[in-house]
């Protein structure tokens, strides 16, 4: 059963309040990355715990999200930080490491 997406204003609410508490600073264009990435997902499946996740390295996600590479790096950085991404293996960003990154299903289903 899958839930229905909450709109991209309380998307940006949401991540703009997680970054507010941690003390992250979110740009319109981090904010954008996340929308992107999370349509992205959305075409894959989603797994047993119900979380949406993409195995791609930084590069491999810049590309697919038509984003510049600075800004992807940069975006899943902050992204991380405030609680809205999880990162696994390999937290670094070199570009061709790849990783495993979760939504974290809270910024974007609707309550």
């Amino acid at each position: 059963m899958k839930s229905e997406k909450a709109s991209e204003k309380e998307i940006f609410s949401r991540l703009a309040r997680a970054a507010e508490a941690e003390g992250i600073v979110l740009t319109y264009t981090n904010k954008l990355f996340f929308l992107r990435l999370l349509n992205f997902a959305e075409q894959a499946e989603y797994d047993e715990d119900g979380e949406l996740t993409v195995d791609l390295s930084v590069q491999g996600l810049s590309e697919a999200l038509r984003i510049p590479l600075r800004t992807s790096i940069q975006s899943l950085s902050r992204l991380t930080a405030c609680g809205a991404l999880c990162r696994i293996e390999g937290k670094k960003t070199f570009p061709r490491s790849s990783t495993i990154t979760t939504i974290n299903k809270i910024y974007y289903l609707k309550d």
